[in-house]
């Protein structure tokens, strides 16, 4: 692939259209993709997508939006917009809390599931270029996208509504003090967990001054402020502790294996563990792996091999020598073709 391009993604492309309409009934799909097709500035995403001549052949597409009922119709209808002029990689992405007239929503969900979102983006392509175009989206969906690439080292562009030419942010040098925020964690944790507001200032003022805007008071407590929550989130993959191997077997199944698998260690064929480590490495975006159905078949290769897509779900069929076992990989909803992809139809150790 040539480049990884996130956008965050609001309602422009609909607000637009009432305002050239003057209009308060609410469009039709159809009423969308025929205004966004007659005029490229029609939304910030497709307006500022236009200047970064886009190769449908070679860059993915990433759409960050709420998971809203306007923000599904806006961002769907701009997904079909793209495929239908033959960009074969395009991926919106639905974040739950992604609103900018509830401010505690914001806080408490809709910021942590958006640097969850944007996290597991970058780690899907490390070693990719990757921009993230911060044009469209509500003000402070669009600060914390551009804090999050000044942070993590990728470019940010921008296109501001006077002028036709991107405003670019390129990577910039900054490094995160990692032994600072480590070597303070336990009092920011004692801090957050604190009952009285009195311990809580107290423990604040032994901090040293640049740690202090990571936390903020929230009525009685103290949590992480959206400053705090995009550095711990660079420190965690930083140390690379954001991932689990999750691999176990459903209730009331057996495996290969036995029953009761709960880890990658328990599995005892060497070339199955290598295989599912590297489903782990070469995917961020997959959170567990299920043992499933056995199957009587043998094989002469360990190996894995696609099935089907349900849900959120890949299924896969393992072959050994010893009998077959259906897989399922658990992926983060909106990543499955991503994954699929990344990781290939037939898997070998």
């Amino acid at each position: 692939m040539n480049r990884v391009i996130i956008s965050t993604a609001g309602t422009s492309l609909l607000t637009n259209w009432k305002r050239v309409h003057d209009s308060s009934e609410e469009p039709s799909f159809q009423d969308l993709l025929s205004f966004v097709n007659a005029n490229e500035e029609a939304s910030a995403e497709t307006n500022s997508l236009s200047k970064l001549n886009i190769d449908p052949n070679r860059d993915v597409l990433y759409f960050v939006g709420s998971d809203t009922p306007d923000g599904r119709f806006s961002l769907q209808v701009i997904e079909h917009y793209y495929q239908s002029k033959g960009y074969n990689y395009v991926f919106p992405q639905y974040v739950e809390g992604l609103k900018n007239h509830d401010y505690h929503d914001f806080q408490t969900r809709g910021l942590p599931n958006l640097l969850k979102t944007l996290c597991t983006i970058r780690e899907n392509h490390l070693g990719t270029h990757l921009i993230i175009n911060a044009t469209g989206g509500f003000k402070a969906q669009t600060a914390y996208a551009t804090l999050f690439g000044i942070i993590f080292g990728i470019e940010v562009v921008y296109l501001y509504e006077d002028f036709k030419n991107l405003l670019r942010f390129p990577q910039m040098p900054i490094n995160i003090d990692s032994g600072l925020i480590k070597s303070h964690m336990e009092t920011i944790t004692k801090i957050i967990q604190s009952d009285t507001r009195k311990e809580s200032r107290r423990l604040l003022n032994t901090l040293p001054v640049p740690l202090r805007g990571f936390l903020e008071k929230r009525g009685d407590y103290y949590d992480y402020s959206p400053v705090g929550r995009v550095f711990m989130a660079a420190l965690e993959l930083d140390n690379q502790v954001c991932r689990q191997y999750v691999v176990r077997t459903y209730k009331n199944h057996t495996s290969l294996w036995g029953d009761g698998i709960n880890s990658i260690e328990e599995v005892t064929d060497a070339d199955v563990r290598e295989l599912f480590y590297r489903i782990f490495a070469c995917s961020g975006a997959v959170t567990s792996i299920f043992l499933d159905e056995m199957v009587h078949r043998k094989s002469e290769e360990v190996y894995l091999e696609y099935r089907e897509t349900v849900g959120n779900s890949l299924r896969y069929l393992l072959h050994t020598p010893y009998g077959g076992e259906y897989i399922k990989l658990e992926v983060i909803p909106g990543h499955e073709k991503e994954v699929l992809r990344r990781i290939g139809k037939k898997i070998y150790p």
